[in-house]
């Protein structure tokens, strides 16, 4: 039969490394499952197919196989496998993906459209979508945690910086061991300042500065002793274009308490003494 065929070629290719046996096998397959996609035995044949492509670097439509058989039945025998294999597979596509768009011009970027989301390729929903499902289900699968981080990234990368620095946050409070925990922080830092969020920036330094796992990596505390000085300093003068003028000499008064040895611990006091007298303190 056909299925027989498929995979007795299937097999031999395994054993001889032959790219033309492969070839053959991968043929069979697809003949198969064109002819018989409903039958009991197409679950089996689809997975087998998909490991093929994959071996054959065709990895956008393993990624598509790999889906089918969990979708086909999400408690079946292949289940967990194929979607695992489904996110490897889609990271390769994005990797090829990736490469290629380097090779293109940048497109000029309008006044004000930068921080603007911008549309997700195809591809890399597909992968998001995989990533989501794969860690869904089985969140102590062995690319769960890295799942979790590539859909943030993804997001990120795209300017969902709504829906990517949840994850992040979610992702560094969870793994802060991981390391890709150093970078999730780096771009949640970087996310806020783009943005111009200083009380944002200023609220993920402080929780940073408390993870142990990451005030271990000297680069990375100094950078986060800066970005916590410099945003501190920053938020107090929303006070003074409210006008609150005691509330920010207090935190003036405050930040040169905190940061003793900062660059602008002297304009601090100055300009704490120049908030009282606004107060009518001094």
């Amino acid at each position: 039969t056909l299925r027989f065929l498929a995979t007795t070629w299937h097999n031999e290719a395994k054993k001889t490394l032959d790219n033309s046996t492969f070839e053959y096998a991968y043929e069979l397959y697809g003949d198969y499952l064109d002819l018989f996609p409903e039958r009991k035995e197409a679950y089996e044949i689809r997975f087998f197919y998909a490991e093929l492509l994959f071996k054959l670097e065709k990895f956008e439509i393993a990624g598509e196989q790999y889906v089918k058989v969990y979708q086909q039945d999400p408690k079946g025998k292949w289940a967990e496998a194929a979607a695992e294999e489904a996110v490897r597979s889609y990271d390769e596509v994005v990797k090829d993906f990736d490469r290629e768009a380097k090779k293109k011009p940048v497109a000029p970027i309008a006044p004000g459209e930068a921080l603007k989301p911008k549309q997700i390729p195809e591809v890399k929903q597909k992968y998001i979508a995989a990533c989501n499902n794969y860690a869904k289900n089985y969140p102590k699968g062995k690319l769960a945690i890295e799942a979790g981080y590539k859909v943030a990234r993804v997001l990120y990368d795209y300017n969902y910086f709504t829906d990517s620095t949840p994850r992040f946050m979610e992702f560094i409070e969870g793994h802060s061991e991981h390391p890709r925990a150093e970078q999730a922080a780096n771009l949640v830092l970087d996310t806020f300042t783009i943005q111009e969020d200083w009380a944002g920036l200023n609220g993920a330094a402080r929780i940073f500065s408390k993870n142990g796992d990451l005030m271990k990596s000297k680069e990375f505390k100094d950078l986060l002793l800066k970005v916590l000085e410099q945003s501190t300093f920053k938020l107090i003068t929303d006070y003074e274009k409210k006008r609150q003028w005691e509330e920010a000499a207090k935190r003036y008064l405050a930040f040169s308490e905190e940061f003793p040895k900062s660059e602008f611990g002297d304009i601090g006091l100055a300009n704490a003494a120049a908030m009282f007298t606004r107060a009518g303190q001094l």
